[in-house]
């Protein structure tokens, strides 16, 4: 699970909760490890750092390595709107490169424990998650942009590929995207 001083950052600053009229940097996460969140493998933090402004988080990815790739960029907690059902996130992040296949090994299910491993998780020398892995996608609303150097399905290669979408109750919307293969450009709406 999330390391005890990573958890207290993202709930608040100062662990509080409370709304801040300034920026206040809650300081830079480094060396960090998150196993969980509905991952098969742990992410491993580089370097990221953590903001508030009026009440909202932003993270700043400046080194996370995880997906098979090495990525940065930007998660912004988004204003919330009346009638929302928790937090709305922008994000505009960067990989060098990913691969489906090693896609697969994070969120798929042939990496997951066997159905043994759960329904016997202490005998075993594991623990059950405390929430499936669908839960915590479910509770994904996020909306942005994505920017893959180099993405791999197969023998199909892809550069450049730059994505816009959402995920919203999982359901993944990918409402344009773009890349450069075999010397030639392709476009999806």
């Amino acid at each position: 699970m999330v390391g005890s001083s990573l958890a207290r950052l993202l709930r608040s600053p100062n662990g509080s909760g409370r709304s801040h009229r300034r920026p206040v940097n809650a300081g830079l996460v480094s060396t960090e490890q998150i196993d969980g969140c509905g991952l098969n493998q742990p992410l491993k933090i580089a370097e990221s750092a953590l903001d508030w402004m009026d009440g909202r988080r932003n993270v700043r990815v400046l080194k996370i390595d995880g997906f098979g790739g090495t990525w940065t960029g930007n998660i912004e907690e988004a204003p919330q709107s009346d009638g929302g059902s928790g937090p709305q996130w922008n994000f505009h992040l960067s990989v060098d490169q990913l691969n489906a296949a090693d896609l697969d090994r994070w969120v798929g299910p042939r990496a997951r424990p066997s159905w043994l491993q759960r329904l016997l998780p202490q005998l075993l020398g594991g623990s059950a998650p405390s929430t499936p892995a669908s839960e915590l996608v479910r509770r994904v609303n996020a909306d942005g942009e994505l920017d893959i150097t180099q993405l791999t399905i197969e023998e199909l290669k892809l550069e450049q590929v730059v994505a816009k979408g959402s995920l919203h109750d999982l359901e993944l919307d990918v409402r344009e995207a773009q890349a450069e293969w075999a010397g030639g450009k392709v476009h999806a709406k």
